[in-house]
């Protein structure tokens, strides 16, 4: 398992949602780590999750899951557009972008969970 994204109504379905997946994991030999959450409270669910600091501490970190950049103090999502190959004078207004560079940049958007699809979806059209 790679990245787990969730959003709970409250924090004690977070804890016990926390401790059901890890008691599971647990069950098959597998440690899971590196837990992240905006309410620092839903993490101690379990007794591993206590020695882990890194998670309880995670402040006003931005943690990156599942393609998404998520900045945990107020608790928003942004994407990474890479324009490193799109010419200056384009980024910059002096020139409208091309069909093909247009495509370039909706196209370095990695977005698996659809979030962007509203709007790099018509780009890709």
């Amino acid at each position: 398992m790679d990245d787990y994204l969730q959003a709970f109504p409250d924090i004690e379905t977070a804890t016990r949602t926390i401790f059901e997946i890890n008691e599971i994991h647990k069950a098959a030999a597998f440690q899971l780590r590196g837990w992240a959450s905006n309410e620092p409270d839903a993490l101690v669910a379990t007794e591993s999750l206590r020695r882990e600091q890194k998670a309880l501490s995670i402040g006003d970190h931005t943690e990156r899951t599942l393609g998404l950049i998520w900045k945990t103090k107020n608790d928003t999502l942004s994407f990474s557009l890479n324009l490193r190959n799109c010419p200056r004078e384009v980024i910059q207004g002096y020139r409208p972008p091309t069909k093909r560079e247009v495509t370039s940049a909706v196209m370095s958007v990695f977005d698996p969970i659809g979030f962007a699809a509203p709007i790099t979806v018509l780009g890709k059209c």
